[in-house]
């Protein structure tokens, strides 16, 4: 969704440059970084710690939502070493 040409964020990146109040790409937007927290909750679960982390900054490239920020909470409170790196993220 966030990787190669034509990718999803870069797409919709662009749609809210050009018109920030676009309801579609604001919903669209919400959707896709909401569609990366199962996947970091199920690696947060199977204690794949540095894959979680790549899920969750993923998602927080398209929106920081709450369930993002609470399971970025939960790796750094697992793992110190992620909260200096999800630092760079922000």
């Amino acid at each position: 969704m966030s990787k190669g040409a034509n990718n999803l964020h870069d797409m919709l990146y662009t749609v809210r440059q050009l018109d920030p109040a676009k309801p579609e790409a604001l919903r669209l937007t919400d959707t896709a970084a909401q569609a990366f927290a199962p996947y970091a909750r199920s690696l947060l679960a199977s204690n794949k710690l540095a894959d979680a982390h790549q899920m969750i900054v993923e998602g927080q490239r398209f929106e920081n939502t709450r369930d993002l920020l609470r399971l970025r909470q939960d790796l750094c409170r697992r793992s110190p070493a992620y909260a200096m790196a999800s630092d760079s993220y922000s």
